[in-house]
């Protein structure tokens, strides 16, 4: 589990950041992980550019030890919240999370890159080539719009189609 919006947390952990809303919502970029075999929850060590407090973004695995986050709404420590179009590789352990995050390029002109969303739907397929791709669709925009386009982001290349 990788961050959320709700209730204040009875528990604040060091390393994460959490942030109080206008609203009396909390957002937060906690991360748990539950072992299976244990039956245990525990908190990861973070390496990387971590995501800051975030909700509403998918999280999609990419294979057992690497996962795709796309958009969302974050939160700073001004609490003023913003739409996201970051996508966000997980490389993943048993005790660690690595970050690293992929921004929309400077030069756009160039590059084709989804709209800013939240509530959005998304799923991994692997072509025959074994290439990753993420499927992302519709969700909300930054105005609460509805978005009914679709992209398919090249996961090794970071480059998106529409």
């Amino acid at each position: 589990m990788i961050g959320g919006l709700g209730s204040k947390p009875a528990v604040q952990l060091p390393h994460y950041k959490y942030i109080e809303l206008s609203n009396g919502n909390w957002r937060t970029n906690e991360h748990s992980m539950y072992n299976l075999s244990s039956r245990k929850w525990s908190n990861p060590s973070i390496i990387g550019q971590c995501i800051p407090p975030a909700s509403h973004f998918i999280i999609e695995k990419i294979n057992n030890t690497r996962a795709i986050l796309f958009g969302g709404v974050e939160t700073y420590d001004d609490a003023k919240e913003t739409t996201t179009n970051n996508i966000y590789i997980l490389e993943i352990s048993i005790s660690t999370v690595f970050w690293q995050c992929i921004k929309k390029p400077e030069a756009i002109y160039m590059y084709q890159w989804p709209v800013s969303r939240f509530n959005h739907a998304g799923a991994i397929i692997i072509t025959g080539s074994d290439c990753p791709m993420l499927v992302i669709s519709g969700g909300l925009d930054k105005n609460d719009d509805t978005l009914n386009d679709c992209w398919i982001l090249n996961i090794t290349q970071h480059s998106w189609i529409k």
